[in-house]
């Protein structure tokens, strides 16, 4: 667990689990998996910053387009049009590579609003649990952006 970091001026950051996802199923994390986030509120401005890391034992890859989930909702009509937040990373651990990402709002499960991830270095168009290479136990990724609340 990570200790509450206070901004200056701003107060302390709220703490959230974000939780991993995939259009097509939901990803098990296993055994010794981390996953923290932690935001602040600034009027209708939500400003996060999340990890995911896979853990070993039990874990089992999603499917389709990986998500993570926002602390707090965003705003309806901020999703209009594809909508850059912020930008991120996945760290593949067995081939000892790192891709970078933008974060965009999308839609996942139940249409809830979540971040999405377009990776800049391949021509890959969305980050998917097999593309570009296959999740294993270990692998990381993380994103920290703002966007509009709801």
């Amino acid at each position: 667990m990570h200790p509450d970091v206070s901004e200056p001026g701003l107060g302390i950051w709220d703490l959230y689990t974000p939780v991993l996802q995939g259009s097509g199923g939901n990803p098990t994390l296993g055994t010794g998996s981390e996953q923290y986030g932690h935001y602040f509120i600034l009027g209708d401005v939500v400003f996060v910053s999340a990890r995911v890391q896979i853990g070993g034992a039990g874990f089992v890859n999603g499917t389709g387009t990986v998500f993570i989930s926002l602390p707090v909702p965003a705003e309806p009509g901020y999703f209009a049009t594809i909508m850059t937040i912020g930008a991120g990373w996945f760290k593949d651990t067995s081939g000892d590579d790192s891709y970078l990402l933008t974060a965009i709002l999308g839609t996942g499960d139940a249409n809830e609003l979540q971040v999405q991830f377009r990776p800049q270095s391949t021509a890959t168009s969305v980050l998917t649990y097999t593309t570009p290479v296959t999740w294993a136990a270990s692998d990381d990724i993380a994103f920290s952006g703002f966007y509009k609340a709801a």
